[in-house]
């Protein structure tokens, strides 16, 4: 994660993302960032944490640094992420 994220930073979005990597079974870099979120690092939505996370360190700049690490915090409570995702309106989840 080169030098955006402090190494204590770096831990706690490796962390993050392992636990949200076994909730889900794929990458969580995958998700797209809520679009608060990206327009507050200066990136134009829809983008994934995966797109954001390069963009941000290729501009070598810490000081979205924070921002990025609470959206990946914000993750451990995610319903795309706890398996609560709501279905569109009028889409009933049927099991089989």
């Amino acid at each position: 994660m080169g030098g955006f994220l402090t190494q204590r930073q770096q831990a706690v979005v490796a962390d993050v993302l392992d636990e949200s990597r076994d909730l889900l079974d794929h990458d969580a870099l995958d998700l797209t960032l809520p679009d608060q979120t990206a327009r507050q690092l200066n990136l134009d939505p829809p983008v994934t944490f995966r797109e954001a996370l390069a963009t941000l360190i290729a501009r070598g700049s810490r000081s979205p640094a924070r921002a990025f690490v609470r959206a990946v915090l914000a993750l451990r409570d995610d319903p795309r992420v706890q398996g609560e995702e709501v279905l569109p309106v009028g889409e009933v989840e049927v099991a089989v």
